[in-house]
């Protein structure tokens, strides 16, 4: 009772937050009962669960290879124009599943694509939430946006099931970039500070360094956790 209070005074006092927690609240509902909805309708064309494996890896191994460019990209980027174009590009390349009837590999181009996108959306929504809330607010407000993602997942996967049963998976994708469409408007009308950006000419940033040690990273983890199964 006290975390749901915490919840909603921080969403009635931060009207700049809550626009922000609606848009991405929208957005991964949207994403997920889009998610649903393209593995049934691959299996459904294919009956081959290998393309339905094939199209869980055409949106993961993307957000795996460019997360750590991502972060390097957002930091040099104003961060409310990266929100709003990726949205506004998932909206639109989202609707190439309606395509997908007579070419099935249409599915993994657009789904990487939309993988790109979120790896620089989610970044980007992240890194401007300690510029909209003050410090006694960023616990909790870390903590709300954590909790809707899940929470979302399972709202948006509930609806990509109830549309699957009473319409069809096309429902589904044009939902889906209407959920892009109304995210990106919303975050048009928040006000989102900008981060300063260093200047070069300041203090010199090697970036190929920072993605490479980013690498370095995701591969010593990997044979970490490899270690610690076997």
């Amino acid at each position: 009772m006290e975390n749901k209070n915490v919840y909603t005074k921080i969403l009635k006092n931060n009207n700049e937050y809550k626009k922000l927690f609606y848009a991405q609240t929208t957005s991964t509902i949207g994403d997920w009962f889009s998610t649903i909805a393209l593995l049934t309708f691959v299996y459904g064309i294919t009956g081959s669960p290998f393309m339905v494996s094939l199209t869980l890896i055409s949106k993961g191994v993307p957000q795996l290879l460019f997360s750590p460019l991502a972060g390097v990209f957002v930091d040099r980027m104003n961060r409310k124009k990266i929100l709003i174009i990726t949205d506004l590009i998932r909206a639109i390349i989202v609707l190439g599943f309606l395509f997908a009837d007579n070419f099935i590999y249409l599915v993994f181009i657009v789904n990487a694509l939309m993988a790109l996108c979120s790896t620089l959306f989610n970044p980007a929504r992240q890194s401007v939430i300690p510029k909209m809330v003050s410090k006694e607010e960023l616990p909790v407000a870390n903590s709300l946006s954590s909790s809707m993602q899940a929470i979302s997942a399972i709202i948006g996967s509930s609806i990509g099931g109830l549309v699957l049963g009473f319409l069809s998976p096309n429902i589904a994708f044009a939902l889906n970039s209407m959920a892009f469409f109304i995210s990106a408007l919303i975050i048009k009308f928040t006000e989102i500070p900008q981060t300063e950006i260093k200047q070069q000419s300041t203090k010199k940033i090697n970036y190929s360094r920072d993605i490479v040690d980013g690498y370095k990273f995701m591969r010593f983890t990997d044979h970490y956790f490899s270690y610690l199964w076997f």
